[in-house]
């Protein structure tokens, strides 16, 4: 616990490819521990699926140069151990870019939940490219998001430029169940963010935002 990693440069590659690196981070905050990331330059070196996994009970990034993994930050909800793992998380002041397909799903994210709660992702730069996935993915495959605000960022590039999307237990696409009844994504704010058109003429290759077109959610996440 309050373990904190200042001023250094950690590169890391954990020798594995695809989904076998998943998991893997240069950085992991394990069951019950906490971390200050603070100024610290971390290069996954095309092999690891995230510069910081965070599955502890509290986290906070400042000023990280995040680059070589597939994803940026993971908030892991590892209901095994506890129901707040990868809550409670400050990530500020950084910058995400050059992220790898050659580890994990190759579906590359700036930040990353499953379900997660209590969170701040403020005044960051995400350099995604127009074939990555987000700069931002909030969702609720293994248990409810929450509570979290995405606010000063500096975006460009990915799929869908930022989510905010209840697909739990399904999206209620044709074959798929409808989002009711399973977990949720409530509480979720983007406010005061900067959307720049520098990796495609759209913001985000295809848009800005996930809009959950089929009933019962029609117009947006729960």
């Amino acid at each position: 616990a309050r373990v904190t990693i200042r001023n250094s440069v950690i590169t890391a590659n954990s020798g594995l490819s695809g989904e076998a690196a998943n998991g893997t981070a240069d950085i992991k905050i394990e069951d019950g521990a906490s971390a200050v990331i603070d100024h610290v330059r971390i290069n996954g070196d095309d092999g690891v699926h995230a510069c910081i996994w965070h599955q502890g009970t509290s986290l906070v990034v400042n000023a990280v140069d995040c680059s070589g993994s597939d994803d940026g930050i993971w908030s892991w909800a590892d209901s095994s151990y506890s129901a707040t793992t990868g809550d409670h998380f400050v990530i500020e002041n950084s910058y995400f870019h050059d992220f790898t397909t050659r580890t994990s799903n190759g579906h590359e994210d700036g930040y990353q939940t499953e379900g997660a709660s209590y969170g701040v992702i403020r005044h960051n730069t995400y350099q995604m490219t127009t074939d990555a996935d987000s700069a931002v993915a909030i969702w609720d495959g293994l248990r409810n998001a929450s509570d979290i605000t995405v606010t000063g960022n500096l975006i460009t590039g990915g799929s869908f430029a930022v989510y905010a999307e209840d697909y739990n237990p399904g999206d209620g696409a044709p074959g798929d169940p409808p989002a009711a009844n399973g977990y949720s994504v409530t509480g979720i704010i983007f406010s005061g963010n900067v959307f720049s058109t520098f990796a495609t003429p759209c913001v985000g290759r295809f848009g800005v935002w996930f809009d959950e077109p089929w009933p019962p959610l029609d117009g947006g996440p729960t």
